[in-house]
């Protein structure tokens, strides 16, 4: 297949350490920086029918002008882009200048901000040329490619300026995908920083999308649950492994939600013996004394729990479905075996 087609993956600049991925906007309050998740499903779609570029400008620290001039030079056919609530002003002013200078160069954003339903509004005020409303559907390469077909999860202008909504239909089905392996080589040279980590390089790594569970504040209870089969996954760490990377961090909402893929999973990574070190974001609720001996042989060092409150009535009004002795459980068992432990929580009224 023809890799005429550019490609550029963008993270835009920002004032601040913005962290735009995964539909949850933030800064972050110290150096933590990763692969942008999306960017994760979105380049393994892409890589072999297009040529992909990659610029993390808040990482390198590329300005504005700077960016003009970067794609003054490279041209893309197509920019991916992510924005969010907490940089949307930014980032907005950045499209417009970019649409102005290079108005043939197809703008494409994913991020929370774009989840709104006044299409009209987004489309005109972003000066974007697409949304993407689901960075896990490989629909991204029927789009790239100019190929005519209605899509499920983009919204976009057409060629007369006429906004083609996306013909979503309603489906809770949870889904097994194939994603391929990602371009690592292009996210790994930023050299990305997070404090959890032992040994570099590091990789980010995710094996599926979104969250099965419940929890009222968090935008991944409306999503659908997808996740990557065993085989798939494991084509990725192996890949990871030929390449000389140490140790993964898995992206994953809440790794381990798919119970049998979790154990399967976790089983192929011992019987390989890859040797990575990793930290995971999980649920106190989904690991056992079982999980965790498999985890700790599979490599796992550290485990951070969505603990968010410390007592039950908070629990419940959340929706977290589960209780806070579970969370003195769970902690007790990582440390009983070795894995360290770290809890986030939701601070306020």
């Amino acid at each position: 297949m023809s890799k005429e087609i550019l490609v550029l993956l963008l993270n835009p600049p920002g004032t601040q350490n913005y962290l735009r991925d995964y539909y949850c906007s933030k800064t972050s309050k110290s150096d933590y920086t990763y692969t942008p998740v999306d960017f994760l499903y979105i380049s393994a779609y892409l890589r072999e029918c297009c040529e992909l570029s990659f610029l993390d400008c808040v990482k390198e620290n590329i300005d504005a002008d700077t960016l003009l001039t970067r794609l003054d030079s490279e041209r893309p056919d197509a920019i991916v882009t992510l924005t969010g609530y907490v940089s949307w002003r930014e980032d907005f002013a950045l499209f417009g200048r970019v649409k102005e200078r290079f108005p043939k160069i197809r703008l494409i954003g994913s991020g929370d901000i774009l989840l709104g339903s006044n299409v009209d509004l987004l489309l005109k005020d972003s000066c974007l040329d697409a949304i993407i409303y689901d960075f896990s559907s490989n629909e991204i390469i029927d789009f790239i490619l100019n190929n005519d077909k209605k899509f499920e999860h983009i919204t976009y202008l057409n060629s007369n300026g006429n906004i083609i909504e996306r013909k979503y239909k309603e489906n809770r089905k949870v889904e097994e995908i194939e994603m391929g392996i990602p371009p690592h080589d292009i996210f790994i040279s930023k050299k990305y920083e997070y404090p959890f980590v032992l040994k570099k390089p590091f990789a980010t790594v995710i094996t599926d999308y979104s969250c099965p569970y419940r929890c009222s504040f968090c935008i991944m209870s409306v999503l659908n649950f997808k996740y990557r089969s065993v085989k798939d996954v494991i084509g990725e760490l192996q890949y990871l492994y030929d390449i000389n990377i140490n140790e993964i961090y898995f992206a994953d909402q809440t790794f381990g939600a798919n119970k049998r893929i979790f154990r399967e999973l976790l089983t192929e990574m011992i019987r390989r013996d890859f040797g990575f070190g990793w930290v995971c974001f999980t649920r106190v609720d989904v690991v056992n004394e079982e999980s965790i001996q498999l985890m700790k042989q599979a490599g796992c060092h550290t485990i951070i729990f969505g603990v968010e409150f410390g007592n039950d009535t908070n629990l419940e009004a959340s929706q977290k479905d589960l209780v806070s002795s579970e969370i003195d459980t769970a902690i007790a068992l990582c440390k009983e075996h070795g894995v360290r432990t770290v809890g986030t929580f939701l601070l306020g009224e």
